[in-house]
């Protein structure tokens, strides 16, 4: 449970190690009334002068757990309606349904007093999920982190957010970045750049952090917004590296989609997720 507090019963709700994460501050939500909460959007994880929406999405997950009592974030949906910017927000939680099994929330970002991102949140206990196992294809093969390529913050459009979570291009997919074209097919590694474990809310923003697909079509485009974002969380992941994988098959009118795949290092699938992006001319 992410919960920025002045009541001291409050605080108490974050555990030691939490409160060493930078990661867990800048997602923290601090309850103003029922269904009413702030939040500080922090300028770290901007890609050019906007912060990143994973992490947006992030926030607003963070708000709709806490609203439904602290449940694991199973299921998060975003529509980016107008940019965020750094610095104060406020989140109006509505519960839609409480279920035994999941639960639903809906999220809405302001910033003066304009609904920035409008999120739809399903909570449950991964823990009490159970079934059966397909998968039509394994994780990608990638080489060991190393091995690739470091994406460094100063690259364009300037994302700051490569500075928060340490991601390792695999060097067959990395052509944007020798000016080359190749498949619209991205893979790396992922962490926290502060040593925290990854959970559901960092796989909320870590299906949104690799550039995007189109760099390697069309070479480094400049701002390409993401419309929607969809994250389904599958397992709780387990500590280390998260390897990613996003891929496009169609570019119709300017707009996009990126189907990405995340795994953890025990290799099971962890989460799903898929965006609707529009490249924008310069």
């Amino acid at each position: 449970m992410l919960v920025r507090s002045e009541r001291p019963q409050d605080a108490m709700t974050q555990s030691s190690d939490a409160a060493k994460h930078r990661f867990d501050h800048h997602v923290a939500v601090t309850p103003i009334e029922p269904g009413l909460y702030a939040a500080t959007i922090y300028a770290e994880y901007n890609i050019g002068k906007v912060p990143n929406g994973g992490y947006q999405s992030a926030i607003c997950s963070a708000a709709a757990s806490h609203a439904l009592g602290g449940q694991d974030v199973v299921n998060v949906t975003s529509y980016y309606l107008a940019p965020a910017l750094p610095g104060p927000a406020t989140l109006r939680v509505q519960v839609v349904k409480e279920g035994r099994t999941t639960s639903l929330a809906q999220v809405s970002l302001f910033q003066e007093d304009r609904e920035r991102v409008r999120t739809m949140v399903l909570t449950g206990s991964l823990d009490a999920f159970e079934g059966p196992e397909h998968h039509e294809l394994p994780p990608p093969e990638m080489p060991p982190p190393d091995a690739c390529i470091r994406l460094d913050p100063s690259l364009p459009p300037a994302p700051k957010i490569l500075a928060q979570v340490d991601t390792r291009l695999d060097p067959a997919t990395s052509a944007f970045l020798r000016s080359e074209r190749g498949p619209a097919d991205l893979r790396a590694w992922m962490r926290l750049s502060d040593g925290r474990a990854p959970d559901p809310l960092a796989l909320a923003m870590f299906a949104d952090v690799l550039p995007p697909t189109s760099f390697n079509v069309f070479g480094v485009t400049g701002w390409v917004p993401t419309l929607e974002l969809t994250t389904q969380i599958r397992r709780r992941p387990q500590p280390g590296w998260i390897r990613v994988r996003v891929i496009t098959r169609h570019v119709t009118a300017g707009h996009f989609e990126e189907d990405g795949e995340l795994w953890d290092e025990s290799g099971a699938l962890v989460a799903v997720s898929r965006q609707r992006a529009m490249l924008l001319r310069r």
